[in-house]
């Protein structure tokens, strides 16, 4: 048995999809003959390969994703709001540490952690580290124990939230070669995540006026030369516009917040979430560079779905396998599933009523560090590589190549007979 991996959507085992009568060389002319246009149909038949190109679309597909990334170290800022009304919240986010923390050891990731407080009033916050150890690593003991006692900071701040001055002033002198000293490195990602139920700065009458977000953004871009690539910032407010409200939170909209998430690329979660689970997961998974989604090429049958992770299938399970997403058009792994560094991610289905491809969908490249055949694309880190099956075979069987063989006679007699009519 022959097997191999095909080079990409648009092309299969070396044969564009392209069809071959729209080839420069191969412009058919007044005279082509029933059998040449035969030859070229049987020609353009025979590639099988899952395209829109040839205006035909697959019953079945089966593509072939790659966990993308090779993540590097990681500095990870909390900024936790100790004003009176984050008791509850505080201790959601201790409850659910465990979740985000889980990509960093399973990843055997080299991280930082340290926590600050929305208040910049006290001297002995003010965007000092809150904790002992302050700087929590995989090294430290009991990791999720230090972390929840350093997140406890408390509901005696200041009503004046401040949350991003607290996340620049924790990153600026004299505290970055001061107190917090040994945090920010030059190697790592810098990644800042907010948790509050109030807006920043507070929603008291007298607080002060704020900065312009992109003051902060510059401020944390500067700690990195610029690249927005090594900076990550995230927040867990009050939804925006309207806030939000739940049995045991009230929030104003975080609005300051998501204005620098969506500046750096980060992740806004609810405050107001009964589970900080599934949001601590997201964040975790983002920062620790891991792809938890992988879109499809086609809209598919989701009871038909196959996934399987380097040749082991994978449940459909919300917990400990995978789940179709229709807001990504994709598969979704939770987080004890999701597919390691250089895995490879198979889907199979059937295509619902015929669908035309998802604009969506990655198609990437393995990442180069990966042992595995390469394919064209972007190289991102967000997973998802797709690879053209043979009539909806996964791998090139002794009668695929057999096929192939004949398709290339066939291509060279249309080409022959062509080059002499038109001699």
């Amino acid at each position: 048995m022959v097997t191999g991996v095909t080079s990409g959507h648009e092309e299969c085992i070396g044969l564009h999809a392209q069809p071959l009568v729209n080839q420069p060389h191969m412009r058919p002319t007044s005279r082509t003959s029933p059998l040449t246009a035969a030859l070229l149909g049987l020609a353009v038949a025979s590639a099988g390969c899952n395209s829109a190109e040839l205006d035909q679309l697959p019953a079945t597909n089966s593509e072939i994703h790659y966990q993308g990334g090779d993540p590097p170290p990681v500095d990870v800022l909390f900024v936790v709001d100790n004003s009176g009304s984050m008791e509850q919240e505080q201790a959601k986010l201790a409850a659910n540490f465990s979740t985000f923390i889980q990509y960093f050891t399973d990843l055997e990731l080299d991280f930082q952690l340290a926590v600050v407080t929305t208040d910049v009033e006290n001297p002995a916050q003010s965007g000092r580290f809150q904790g002992t150890p302050a700087i929590l690593k995989p090294t430290t003991t009991d990791l999720v124990g230090a972390f929840s006692a350093n997140a406890a900071v408390g509901t005696a701040g200041s009503g004046v939230e401040r949350g991003l001055e607290a996340a620049k002033l924790a990153l600026s002198e004299p505290n970055l070669s001061g107190a917090n000293a040994g945090f920010l490195r030059e190697n790592a990602l810098l990644a800042i995540i907010i948790v509050s139920d109030e807006e920043d700065g507070g929603s008291e009458g007298d607080a002060p006026s704020q900065p312009a977000v992109s003051e902060y953004v510059n401020h944390l871009l500067s700690l990195k030369d610029g690249n927005a690539g090594k900076v990550n910032f995230s927040a867990i407010g009050g939804d925006v516009p309207g806030g939000c409200s739940s049995v045991d939170a009230e929030a104003a909209p975080g609005t300051r917040y998501a204005e620098a998430v969506n500046a750096l690329s980060g992740v806004f979660g609810s405050i107001c979430a009964e589970d900080f689970g599934p949001i601590l997961d997201q964040l975790g998974a983002t920062i620790s560079g891991l792809a938890t989604g992988f879109p499809t090429q086609y809209q598919p049958i989701v009871e038909s779905i196959t996934v399987k992770v380097d040749g082991a299938v994978i449940p459909e399970d919300p917990f400990n396998g995978w789940t179709w997403n229709t807001n990504i058009g994709g598969v979704v792994f939770s987080p004890p599933a999701v597919p390691p560094l250089c895995a490879v991610v198979e889907i199979s289905y059937q295509v619902a009523d015929y669908g035309g491809p998802i604009d969506s969908g990655n198609n990437e490249a393995a990442p180069d560090q990966c042992p595995i055949p390469v394919v064209p694309g972007n190289n991102r880190l967000d997973g998802g590589a797709f690879a053209c099956s043979l009539s909806g075979f996964e791998t090139v069987s002794d009668a695929g190549v057999a096929r192939l063989l004949t398709l290339g006679i066939l291509a060279a007699l249309a080409t022959l007979v062509l080059r002499r009519r038109s001699a």
